[in-house]
């Protein structure tokens, strides 16, 4: 079961920042998009993205499932954003488990794991060489803050206040439920996102219970 809740950890890294640099918060292309995602041009979404860009020092609290054809897991999972650094804190309440990552430029470790701490030069290469995932960071990491990733955007309904309520891109869609009232952009409350794969379907959900901004106001 362990390896289940590392998991969703390590999934959960990938819905932060690269290993190092700024996310890249430039608006997406939408030259091949359909008419169904022309809600990513509107004045309200654009407002948004401009008050999220350059924004690197971000963390918050909450909770993650991960459920896929062969398996799922759950924890509660505290994580910290500061310019190239991501610290990640989970714990399975049942097991009394817990796990501790920590990326930045000279790579990713993952401690907690009866033989030993994981090693690799990315959360990604760590990911796909000791799990199997096959996740686009960058765009998981736009995609937790409420904002589409660059490329090409299948369909995207965004509401009057340009957040968005369903993105689908590269073969994922994510659904926005809920939202937590921030300055100087709402940030999600709640992110379900899933996609078909053989046998069935990858499915992520994290509720964010706290943001911390910027400033330091939640």
């Amino acid at each position: 079961m362990h390896q289940v809740i590392v998991r969703a950890a390590l999934l959960g890294a990938l819905l932060t920042t690269a290993a190092c640099g700024r996310l890249a918060t430039r608006p997406p292309d939408m030259s091949a998009a359909s008419e169904s995602a022309s809600g990513l041009q509107s004045e309200a979404y654009r407002q948004r993205l401009a008050a999220l860009e350059g924004r690197d020092d971000w963390a918050f609290s909450g909770r993650i499932a991960f459920a896929s054809p062969e398996d799922s897991g759950s924890g509660r999972i505290d994580w910290r954003q500061e310019g190239g650094r991501v610290d990640i804190r989970l714990s399975a309440p049942v097991s009394r488990q817990s796990w501790h990552l920590v990326a930045d430029g000279s790579g990713a470790r993952l401690e907690g794991l009866e033989d030993g701490p994981l090693r690799a030069g990315t959360t990604d290469e760590l990911l796909s060489a000791q799990f199997g995932f096959d996740v686009p960071m960058q765009a998981l990491a736009l995609w937790l803050r409420g904002l589409a990733a660059e490329g090409e955007v299948e369909e995207a309904r965004v509401d009057a206040r340009g957040r968005p309520l369903e993105l689908h891109q590269f073969g994922w869609v994510i659904r926005f439920p809920d939202w937590h009232s921030m300055s100087p952009a709402d940030l999600p409350r709640r992110v379900f996102a899933e996609r078909v794969v053989p046998g069935g379907k990858d499915r992520v959900r994290v509720i964010v219970d706290r943001w911390q901004g910027d400033d330091g106001r939640h």
